[in-house]
């Protein structure tokens, strides 16, 4: 797998490899929520109850992401999410 964010990362999607986003989780105690965001796609800031259920809704939003940024226009551009460990944050 290849990094969305890094270089040549459009060429590599079009030749089929699968690309990777990373979402970086952290626990926000106050609301009692996970919250995921990325720097490979910028906007992308997710909140939910628990990690399964970020897992959900990230997968749900790439698509229509990837589009607003143009990478659906390459039929073979994937994506994959990996999650560090989630920390605690005041």
């Amino acid at each position: 797998m290849y990094r969305l964010g890094w270089p040549l990362a459009q060429t590599i999607g079009r030749m089929g490899i699968p690309l990777l986003v990373k979402v970086r989780v952290m626990f926000d105690r106050e609301a009692g929520v996970f919250v995921g965001t990325s720097r490979d796609l910028p906007g992308l800031v997710v909140e939910a109850e628990t990690l399964d259920e970020m897992v959900r809704e990230v997968r749900d939003l790439l698509p229509a992401m990837l589009e607003a940024e143009h990478w659906a226009r390459h039929q073979n551009v994937a994506a994959r999410v990996s999650y560090t460990d989630a920390i605690a944050c005041a």
